[in-house]
């Protein structure tokens, strides 16, 4: 394996048009080959089926992960400031981002 995301559907009647990726990693060998667009695409398509118009995903702001993530066509829409703390006391904001499935997003 050298990639892999979770697509899960969100259950709020209001926001069942939406999708959320998780846990979404490309080994660092597989950086650069275009795995990570085919996995967002496929995740796309997963949630299409699912009945979804919107696919959101959260990462680590400042990060490699943010950038490829906008570079993969999604938009920031919001930041949390301090969003996560991780160990040794190292904090990073929360940056939430979208990308539209279908015209009905928009």
């Amino acid at each position: 394996m050298l990639g892999m995301t979770t697509v899960r559907r969100l259950e709020h009647r209001m926001c069942r048009h939406r999708a959320e990726l998780g846990g979404f990693v490309i080994l660092p060998e597989a950086r650069g080959t275009g795995l990570a667009r085919r996995i967002v695409g496929v995740a796309g398509d997963w949630a299409r089926e699912l009945g979804c118009s919107v696919l959101e995903v959260s990462c680590r702001g400042g990060t490699r992960a943010e950038a490829a993530y906008v570079g993969l066509g999604f938009q920031v829409w919001g930041r949390l400031p301090g969003g996560f703390h991780d160990r040794g006391g190292v904090v990073f904001d929360e940056v939430r981002l979208w990308m539209a499935l279908s015209a009905e997003a928009v």
